[in-house]
Formats: structure tokens, C-alpha cells, sequence
């Protein structure tokens, strides 16, 4: 919890604690009514100045108990590949949420950390992970291509002022943390909203992150006409692996423009733009309309 979140629990709490201390306050005073005005200025200051006292303790618990950096593991596997590593993230520390994630990395992401340093074996390794979300701080040791340690991750105020101007308020500091292991920046924010493919929430932006739905690929697919993109269509389009090359060879058998569904179905039930040329007797694989009527619809590509 940062700063504000802190003023503004204690805000919240000091409305009703502040009712009851002054119910309190007025009984007193009515019991001193006899007492002499010192006394009751006194007590009234005095009430005045704890109330101040536990203000300040209230805020300093709970940024103390909720402002612990989040910290955990990581690993690399080896081998690397094509100038990659597969890193993996394991946390959290101080938090009620985990995440378990791995994902190809460049190495030159990694600031601090040359190929050398990673094919060899030496002393702890200290390097970090710098993106527009925040920063992955890692130590650990490095051994023939892969290696592991701990890391501790600190945000990025700028990102948090950033997201609330484009509509994303109120992001925990888990989400910032998931946000930054999947990469997500604002700059990937408005390019989508700029192609007119708003991401409603950080839930959806952070399943574009999982299933690596890219500008370049939404970008790849309205250039094949597909302008009616969602988040929810272009992650389900990842997660069963249709590529723009997939809808080019399925053009190519002369299926004009099929629809995001038939593309999918055809995903789910495997069909391959090999199968279907095999269903035809055209050596380019185009199926003939008069003996083939069933091969004229992308859907009924499933039939026996």
C-alpha cells in the first residue's frame, strides 16, 4: 500500500473512531461541567492530540505492513537460444498472491549480465530486469548457460500516474509486479487503443501479456482485413495458435476472409491447410465447386 492508499484507510477509519471519541469527549465534558475551563480545555486538547497521535501510527502500520517489497526466486534454463534465455519467476514473498511464470527473455534485457557471464561460473551475480512497469532486482549464481537466485521488484511511480491517466486506477502492487514480469507497458496501451482495441481492465491486459498478444500481431491481422478485434477474441485466437501465416495459407486454398470462429473451430478440430488440400483432387489444392461442394465453406471443412 503506498502512500495514498495509507491517507485514505486512515481517513476512512478516522470517520467513525473520530464519532465515537467525540461522544466520548462530550460525556466527559458534561461530567466536568462543574470543573473549572482549564480542565475542560485541557482534556478537549489533550483528546485533540492523541486523536493526531494515533493518525500518524495508523499510517505508519499499515505502510509498514503492506508497503514490503515483493521478492521471490527465479532460475534460467539452458540452453540459450537465439540470443534467449527461459526465465522463470516464482514469488511472492510478503504477499497473499503467487505466480509461477516463464517466458523466453533477450538478453539484452537483462542489464548488467553479458553471454559470458552466464556460459561460466564465478561469484554471486547481481543484474536486473528494467521495464516500463518497474524493476526486477536479481542476485544469485550463474553456471553453464543457466543459473538461479532471488529477486526483489521495485515499481515504477511514473507507470502508476501513467496507467491512471489512460483509465487504470487503483492498481495493487501485485498487479504492477504481474504487469511487469508479462511486460506490459503504456506504450502497448495506446497503440491498442489508438487501433481501436481497448483493454477494459488490468485482468485483461495481463491475459494479452500471458498469451503474448502483440501490437505487431493485431496490427498482422487488420491488415488482413480482420478490423472487428477484441482483447477476448485476440487472446483466444493465441491460445490455439492462429497465426497470420495460418490465414494466409488458408487463403491461398481460395477461402476468402473466413471468420474468426471458423478459424478457430478449424484450430480446435485440427484442420490444416495439408488436410484440406488433401480432401481436394487439384493439384494446387483448390477445391473444384462442382465435385467438392463441401470444401466451399471453411465451417463444413470438418465433415467426414
Amino acid at each position: 500500500m503506498n502512500l495514498t492508499n495509507a491517507l485514505g484507510w486512515t481517513l476512512i477509519h478516522f470517520m467513525w473512531q473520530g464519532a465515537i471519541i467525540s461522544v466520548l469527549l462530550a460525556g466527559t465534558l458534561a461530567l466536568l461541567r462543574q470543573a473549572g475551563p482549564c480542565t475542560r480545555y485541557a482534556v478537549s486538547f489533550y483528546v485533540g492530540i492523541s486523536v493526531l497521535v494515533f493518525s500518524a501510527v495508523f499510517i505508519s502500520l499499515a505502510v509498514a505492513q503492506t508497503g514490503s517489497p515483493i521478492t521471490g526466486h527465479w532460475t534460467i534454463a539452458r540452453p540459450v537460444f537465439q540470443d534467449h534465455v527461459l526465465l522463470t519467476i516464482r514469488c511472492c514473498g510478503n504477499t497473499n498472491s503467487n505466480m509461477n511464470s516463464s517466458t523466453p527473455v533477450p538478453l539484452a534485457q537483462f542489464r548488467g549480465l553479458i553471454r559470458a557471464q552466464l556460459e561460466s561460473s564465478g561469484p554471486v551475480a547481481r543484474f536486473e530486469i528494467v521495464r516500463d512497469a518497474g524493476t526486477l532486482q536479481l542476485q544469485g549464481y550463474l553456471q553453464n548457460g543457466g543459473g538461479g537466485g532471488t529477486f526483489t521488484f521495485s515499481p515504477n511511480p511514473n507507470f502508476v500516474t501513467e496507467m491512471r491517466s489512460l483509465g487504470y486506477s487503483g492498481l495493487s502492487d501485485e498487479t504492477i509486479f504481474a504487469l511487469t514480469v508479462h511486460d506490459i507497458s503504456t506504450g502497448f496501451v495506446r497503440d491498442m487503443n489508438a487501433m481501436g482495441i481497448h483493454v477494459e481492465s488490468a485482468e485483461q491486459l495481463l491475459a494479452t501479456g500471458i498469451h503474448n498478444v502483440t501490437v505487431e500481431y493485431a496490427r498482422e491481422l487488420q491488415a488482413l482485413g480482420y478490423s472487428d478485434l477484441s482483447p477476448t477474441k485476440l487472446v483466444t485466437m493465441r491460445i490455439h495458435g492462429i497465426s497470420t501465416d495460418f490465414i494466409k495459407e488458408v487463403e491461398a486454398l481460395g477461402y476468402s476472409h473466413p471468420s474468426i470462429e471458423q478459424l478457430v473451430t478449424m484450430r480446435i478440430h485440427g484442420v490444416t491447410p495439408d488436410w484440406a488440400r488433401k480432401r481436394a483432387d487439384r493439384p494446387d489444392g483448390k477445391p473444384k465447386d462442382s465435385r467438392h461442394p463441401e470444401l466451399t465453406s471453411v465451417s463444413l471443412w470438418l465433415l467426414p
